[in-house]
């Protein structure tokens, strides 16, 4: 039987969090440990918690809010050997049964380092059957720089990428893991290093409610002045893609194709480097990937804030 490590993050999660452990722990046909660290929680997410640690059947540990990436991450470096595969886990959702089991078994049938999937969107009492995705996502590097990607709370990864992610030169910085997260991180490793394998099924419940960390949500025009005037004021959102390609670039070194380190330096130091600003703002084939008109990609790129 597979032995797995899952790794969860918590904030102030009492009110789903029994459900969802529970689910963790009923995963059929694998060994399952559940690690959790909770990110300095105020209300009764550590009672719950240390119910579950005292029957032994979680290994928490309790620290300083360090923000969600790097709570993730702290447990994820601190893991040692001796598990088949690891997963990350939301605080809030709903896994089906068999999620870790068909995981798995794809896994080892394409030889792949990571998977993702689909998820089922449901509300907060756990109703509903809608499929997040209609279609495969875009794995590319460039697609993973600007928009992330899989979800990490489907995702699963075998032992061989858990590795080379872990290995100390490839460790991101506590900076970066501030405003790019643990998944983006990891799916990124795999783009590089390993393969990539997505599942259109979905063997987990995305629950989406009023206080999600992270999630589906509405994103109105408020939304978006918000977004935008944080990126401004907010050191940890400014540069969010520069500072994630200059380590990408400087830590993957020998990994990336010619046309990647170009592409990693281009956008990782066009601040200090007039001809990489030149090249990228010439570079009209980076806007497929961002969602940004042309001339908004354009003028953030000359005031430095990509």
């Amino acid at each position: 039987m597979d032995k797995v490590a899952v790794i969860m993050s918590t904030y102030n999660g009492e009110k789903y969090l029994r459900e969802q452990i529970d689910s963790i722990l009923a995963q059929e046909d694998v060994d399952v440990t559940l690690f959790v660290r909770d990110d300095g929680s105020g209300d009764g997410t550590v009672e719950i918690l240390k119910e579950y640690q005292k029957r032994g059947d979680i290994r928490l540990h309790l620290g300083e809010n360090v923000g969600i990436g790097n709570s993730f991450m702290q447990v994820f470096f601190a893991i040692k050997d001796g598990f088949d595969f690891y997963a990350f886990s939301d605080q809030d959702d709903i896994w089906l049964s068999n999620k870790l089991k068909c995981a798995i078994d794809m896994l080892k049938k394409e030889d792949a380092g990571l998977y993702g999937s689909n998820q089922i969107i449901v509300d907060a009492d756990g109703n509903g059957s809608d499929l997040r995705l209609s279609e495969h996502l875009d794995t590319t590097y460039m697609s993973v720089v600007n928009r992330g990607t899989i979800c990490g709370c489907t995702m699963v990864w075998n032992k061989r990428l858990f590795q080379t992610a872990r290995m100390k030169e490839h460790h991101p910085s506590k900076m970066m893991m501030k405003c790019r997260m643990h998944d983006t991180w990891l799916i990124m490793v795999a783009v590089l290093t390993d393969k990539i394998v997505f599942d259109m099924n979905s063997y987990i419940l995305y629950r989406q409610h009023a206080t999600n960390v992270v999630g589906v949500k509405k994103r109105g025009m408020l939304f978006g002045v918000k977004e935008r005037i944080n990126k401004l004021i907010r050191p940890e959102y400014r540069y969010q893609r520069s500072r994630f390609c200059r380590e990408v670039y400087e830590k993957f070194y020998d990994y990336l194709t010619d046309e990647q380190r170009e592409d990693f330096y281009m956008l990782g130091f066009y601040q200090t480097d007039w001809n990489a600003k030149r090249k990228l703002l010439r570079d009209s084939r980076m806007v497929k990937y961002t969602g940004e008109g042309l001339s908004e990609f354009r003028l953030k790129v000359m005031i430095n804030i990509i």
